[in-house]
């Protein structure tokens, strides 16, 4: 960052005279130093100005940060709405909730981004069929159930194409309808998450539909990698098939069917939940909302944003026009324009009555819309007025808003004794339109052209906050829907939720940009690519070059539940792959899986003498130095003889350790030197056969 600083912060009386004790060094002519002196007087407007000028320079603000860093390309990145999955599992009537319908979990609130329908489809059942005997389906109901979760291998311990699982539902969705399930799997290794949503590396699965013509194929955008980790799975009826019944498993329903075309899984899957026909939700709070219709006769909508309806109703009479207002009318009100309107309990009824008033929007696209406002927002809705000024800032009501979920409404004479309505998002350049940036995070709107709109008065038209990172809400959370008893779960962590990035975090970001490798030169460069690879689960990897060949050589871990896994054929291919992209075209890698090398303990050890010895717990700790599997010791770090001798003795039960013997038991492996075991570069230890022997005192 540009920053200017002085090693001295001086005031003005300082600065000044420092300059006049300077002047006798240039002159000796002048010899008057009072304030009344014109030069005095000019010396000390020079120094006035110099300051400003530094003061102005070193200035640093939010903005200047920003267009610092837009230099560099990093953009901040605008905030994000938490998203949640809901289950509608305990819902048994059919519902149909109306565009952004409100959730809460406490006094936090979600809401549908469109008109939802729910607790028509259920799941009811699942099963599997993982070969070998005729009939051989297995009962994994307790998957579709909300006890305590058990992980199953539902394609047994050894998956293999062919294998197959089976939905039952007691519906299914009409032809062209989108419905969501998601697959909640045991992920006890570190899995690197999958750089691409639809990556299926170790399977590939076919989805199908029972019909009256047999098993259809069905769309499916699968975001867990083919049952590899926890995700959804979104399904799109066929529009040419209608499902029938399946009448052949120990339940009867409408059947969703998974074949394995390839399985060549890392990890058996362990499933420990499913949850069908989900809810999308996300978390934001709407304050105002600007409601769009085409239709200029009659209109209606559920307005829940406050008890008494807080409206604004605006026309379009021409294409391409502003918008004008409309005032509800109230009896007996001429011609102008004028609506009906009604309320029931929060269902809006609008009407436009030309015949009446003479007067109404017209029959296309965007001809009317509706502004709706909490009664906290009416009260604050004016935002100011556009004084055509460079970067003027006007303030909100709120801070962390939606962006996405913004609008102003800018109103400005129309040069006949009314006015005209424009809706103006930000961020939007038009020849003549009024373009702002919306700082979310603070609350604020810079404006950078005023165009046309100088002297308009500004309006909130729609606005809606987020709670951010909050919104990342825990699995099985229950939220409430008012007007129905039973809860919502939240089948899956809720994600995505963040505020919108400040210059610290653009910076923060860039730091951490500038220290990320894309290329593989060092040897720590090669080992965190390998690490990185989308998908896999690495526990450890070592990279060591071959200078006399040009060769870099990494030995890889595999993660998983083996005790001494070797490097698949899959792995070396992906890891491979991501390599060859970054490594530099004259350097030869070769992949290699770990060695092992068991290596025996013996200690002469003296104890306490009150200290019995089943609780000593000296072979867990010998033990865990010297597996190299776990904890922090990687291929080829040498094992000191001290550490275990000091680890051992800092047991509260332990004296000291009177005599200890390092023995590998495969030779060639490793080289001793100096009480210390050099395992070769591609070697993880493992214990072996530790014998303790206790002395204690007498």
């Amino acid at each position: 960052m540009l920053e200017i600083r002085s090693e001295e912060v001086k005031n003005i009386n300082d600065r000044l005279s420092d300059a006049m004790m300077k002047i006798p060094l240039y002159t000796n002519e002048w010899t008057n130093f009072n304030p009344s002196d014109p030069g005095i007087t000019t010396l000390e407007s020079l120094l006035y100005y110099s300051e400003g000028q530094e003061m102005s320079a070193g200035a640093e603000n939010e903005e200047t940060r920003l267009a610092l860093m837009r230099l560099t390309g990093f953009l901040p990145k605008p905030g994000k709405c938490s998203r949640v999955l809901l289950s509608t599992a305990l819902q048994k009537k059919r519902h149909v909730l109306p565009k952004a319908s409100k959730f809460s979990l406490g006094d936090m609130c979600f809401e549908t981004k469109q008109e939802i329908a729910f607790g028509e489809h259920h799941l009811i059942g699942v099963y599997g069929d993982c070969g070998g005997e005729e009939n051989n389906i297995q009962d994994y109901g307790y998957l579709n159930d909300d006890g305590v979760p058990v992980p199953i291998n539902v394609f047994s311990n050894s998956p293999k194409a062919g294998m197959k699982l089976y939905f039952v539902c007691d519906s299914l969705p009409e032809a062209k309808k989108d419905f969501l399930f998601y697959f909640t799997l045991e992920e006890k290794y570190n899995r690197v998450p999958f750089s691409e949503k639809h990556t299926n590396a170790f399977s590939d699965i076919l989805w199908e539909i029972y019909t009256s013509d047999g098993f259809k194929e069905i769309v499916a955008r699968d975001y867990t990698a083919g049952l590899v980790t926890s995700g959804e799975i979104r399904f799109r009826m066929p529009e040419d098939a209608k499902a029938a019944e399946f009448d052949e498993l120990p339940k009867k329903g409408y059947v969703i069917r998974a074949t394995l075309r390839r399985a060549d899984f890392d990890m058996p899957p362990r499933m420990q939940k499913v949850d069908g026909f989900l809810i999308e939700a996300w978390q934001k709070d709407t304050r105002a909302r600007a409601l769009t219709f085409q239709n200029a006769v009659k209109i209606n909508f559920f307005n829940d944003l406050s008890k008494e309806p807080y409206l604004l109703i605006f026309g379009k009479e021409e294409k391409g026009s502003s918008y004008r207002r409309y005032l509800i009318s109230y009896g007996e009100d001429g011609p102008g324009r004028y609506v009906n309107a009604s309320d029931d309990n929060g269902n809006i009824m609008v009407e436009f009555d030309q015949e009446r008033y003479k007067m109404a929007p017209g029959f296309f696209k965007d001809a009317v819309k509706v502004v709706v406002y909490s009664e906290e927002i009416m009260n604050n809705y004016r935002v100011g007025r556009v004084l055509g000024c460079d970067h003027q800032v006007l303030d909100l009501p709120l801070q962390n808003i939606v962006a996405d979920s913004f609008c102003l409404l800018a109103k400005r004479p129309d040069g006949e004794g009314d006015f005209i309505f424009d809706f103006v998002r930000a961020g939007k350049h038009v020849p003549g339109g009024l373009s702002y940036r919306l700082l979310e995070r603070s609350g604020k709107i810079v404006i950078e052209d005023a165009g046309d709109f100088i002297g308009a008065d500004l309006f909130i038209a729609q606005i809606a906050v987020t709670r951010g990172p909050e919104g990342n809400i825990r699995a099985r959370s229950k939220l409430r829907l008012r007007g129905i008893k039973e809860p919502f779960t939240a089948c899956a962590p809720g994600n995505g939720g963040f505020f919108a990035e400040t210059a610290k975090d653009v910076r923060k970001r860039f730091v951490e940009d500038l220290q990320t490798s894309s290329v593989c030169v060092t040897e720590r460069d090669y080992e965190n690519i390998v690490m990185s690879t989308p998908g896999l689960c690495i526990a450890k990897a070592r990279a060591f070059k071959e200078q006399e060949s040009n060769t870099v050589r990494i030995a890889v871990l595999q993660g998983g539940p083996s005790l001494k896994p070797a490097l698949t054929p899959l792995y070396k291919q992906l890891i491979k792959r991501r390599i060859n992209e970054r490594r530099m075209l004259s350097t030869r890698v070769v992949l290699t899986g770990p060695a092992y090398l068991t290596v025996d303990v013996q200690l002469q050890v003296r104890c306490k003498i009150y200290v019995d010895e089943n609780d000593i717990g000296i072979r867990e700790v010998v033990e865990r130095i010297i597996d190299y599997r776990t904890g922090n010791r990687t291929f080829g770090e040498p094992l000191e003889y001290e550490t275990i001798i000091r680890a051992v003795e800092a047991l509260p039960s332990v004296d000291y350790v009177k005599d200890i013997s390092v023995k590998p038991v495969i030779p060639g492996l490793s080289t001793a030197r100096e009480a210390t075991l050099i395992p070769k570069s591609n070697v993880l230890l493992l214990p072996g056969e530790i014998a303790i022997e206790r002395i204690t005192r007498e």
